[in-house]
């Protein structure tokens, strides 16, 4: 044997001596990680070592003695409960993809005083989601979590605890027991066969969709993917009281802080109501919904809903007929806290052939947070169908109430616009022209864009004599259309327009700038519908 080889084997022999007789002279690692207790010495009956059938991460904490407690669970119940409670609860699936969670033992899982397991563990929990024939990573959490588990007739009760963001090591060593610490601080992050967990993970994700997670040669890739769907659960998890990573949920007070209304297809397709839900007041650590899971998402939505009605013009709608929407969803986009789903066909069989709707956004207690308008424009045609000479002098565009109607064209006939009112009435209209035509100016379209900022749109009762005043007028709202090119909508809007058309009645449309300068001029005659 070489002198080499000899004395390579010299230093690791002695490098293993110097290691154990660190360890073993070290009080203070060996006082730091003893066999857990909790606050109360009677909280805990007796520990019980329970683990797990999945892939578990080897703790490097010991118990009395000096003796490493096991790496795994051995209950195989406790183990998938506490696996599917880390999926659903705690795994972020931002991208649509589903996520795959791996863990470790911080202190053996035991039981407590009044029979609740309790779990300390270090998680990684990534998603992941297919594209274009390979699997992508997604959104991923690493986080120590605490579990207190409890079997019920019904199901199992699972309640989490993480660290709280922007109070981190405060709320870290409030949640974990001491022992945790050192662990917590410095994670082995490898499961009990030698895997990492980000490795874990990946092999989850790979046998469950059948591909080969990015970056793979494409020359590597299966032809057809081989999935394995992850098996029934043979546990049901049950609605938890809220123990999450801020203060305790239950205790906030909450408003809808955004709403929007989306289709899928103005043709056809449902419709999503999406609600963002904001605490009373703020929280210092930023938007409410950054620091949520899906699960808490979910969890604080729980009770809302939302109240589908029939617009109208008093605004009352305490005893009016209404589409209930209580089947809360995960939210399309990561900025909303829930989404409701609903379909043109189900207004129609609760409120019946209307379009023209109101919604109100309503929390657990029955108090409207939130109540905004909402037009059903399925199936219109799209008016005018291009933008031509006649156009470009000024045409109107009505939008009906009713579901069985269409929009309507209306033209110049003379001086006046004549727009018909259908047997519904209409929701609003737009009156649509070319600004350069009408108006006669040469600007540019950046000079239009300015202008826009300062003109003031108004629509007065008509006068032959022309003397018109601005206490008679109502402001309405107009822009350029899409493009920047010279065209410009005005929007007669619902409230004026149901007074308004009300009677056979001649209008005023005047446009002027901040100095009193009229650029556009228009008339138009209302003819009310007739049975």
């Amino acid at each position: 044997m070489s002198k080499y080889i000899r004395s390579r084997g010299l230093f690791f022999v002695s490098l293993f001596f110097l290691a154990v007789s660190v360890i073993s002279c070290s009080p203070a690692l060996d006082s730091a990680i003893t066999t857990p207790t909790s606050t109360s010495d009677k909280a805990i009956i007796e520990p019980t070592l329970f683990a797990t059938s999945y892939s578990t991460l080897t703790p490097t904490s010991q118990a009395d003695g000096g003796d490493r407690f096991p790496p795994f669970i051995e209950d195989p119940m406790i183990a998938e409960v506490i696996q599917t409670a880390l999926v659903e609860r705690i795994g972020i699936a931002n991208f649509g993809g589903e996520p795959f969670c791996s863990y470790e033992l911080l202190l053996p899982v035991h039981t407590e005083a009044d029979g609740t397991i309790k779990a300390y563990l270090q998680v990684l929990c990534k998603e992941f989601y297919e594209s274009s024939g390979v699997l992508l990573r997604g959104t991923g959490i690493s986080v120590p979590v605490a579990l207190t588990l409890d079997e019920r007739e019904e199901g199992w009760s699972v309640e989490h605890q993480m660290p709280e963001a922007g109070n981190w090591g405060a709320s870290m060593r409030e949640i974990f027991p001491s022992q945790a610490w050192p662990i917590i601080a410095a994670p082995t992050g490898r499961t009990s066969d030698g895997q990492t967990f980000s490795q874990n993970n990946i092999e989850q994700a790979e046998e469950y969709f059948g591909l080969l997670v990015n970056p793979t040669p494409k020359w590597l890739l299966p032809s057809t993917p081989t999935s394995t769907p992850r098996p029934t659960s043979s546990v049901r998890i049950l609605t938890p009281t809220p123990t999450p990573t801020l203060p305790i949920l239950s205790t906030l007070i909450l408003e809808a802080s955004r709403v929007s209304v989306s289709q899928q297809s103005t043709i056809s397709g449902p419709f999503w109501i999406s609600v963002r839900l904001e605490s009373v007041p703020r929280l210092s650590t930023g938007p409410l919904n950054n620091s949520l899971t899906p699960f808490q998402k979910g969890l604080l939505s729980s009770g809302w809903r939302v109240y589908l009605y029939q617009r109208r013009v008093d605004d009352e709608y305490s005893n009016q007929a209404a589409l209930v929407l209580d089947d809360v969803k995960d939210p399309h986009a990561w900025e909303h806290t829930f989404d409701v789903e609903f379909t043109q066909e189900e207004v129609l069989d609760q409120l019946g052939d209307h379009r023209d709707l109101v919604y109100q956004i309503v929390d657990g207690i029955g108090k409207v947070s939130w109540q905004g308008e909402f037009y059903d424009s399925t199936g219109l045609s799209r008016l005018p169908a291009n933008y031509d000479a006649d156009t470009a002098e000024g045409v109107v565009v009505g939008y009906p109430k009713l579901v069985s109607e269409d929009t309507t064209l209306f033209l110049h006939q003379g001086m006046f616009i004549p727009i018909e009112e259908p047997r519904g009435g209409f929701d609003h209209l737009h009156y649509e022209f070319d600004f350069w035509k009408q108006s006669g100016t040469t600007m540019t379209s950046f000079e239009l864009m300015d202008l826009m900022e300062e003109l003031a749109i108004r629509v007065l009762p008509y006068r032959e004599d022309g003397d018109y005043a601005i206490e008679d007028s109502f402001a309405l709202s107009g822009r350029t259309l899409a493009g920047g090119g010279p065209f410009f909508r005005v929007h007669f809007p619902y409230d004026w327009l149901s007074e308004a058309s009300k009677s056979g009645q001649k209008y005023y449309l005047r446009i002027a700038d901040g100095e009193g300068n009229i650029y556009i001029e228009e008339y138009f005659h209302f003819i009310p519908h007739t049975p």
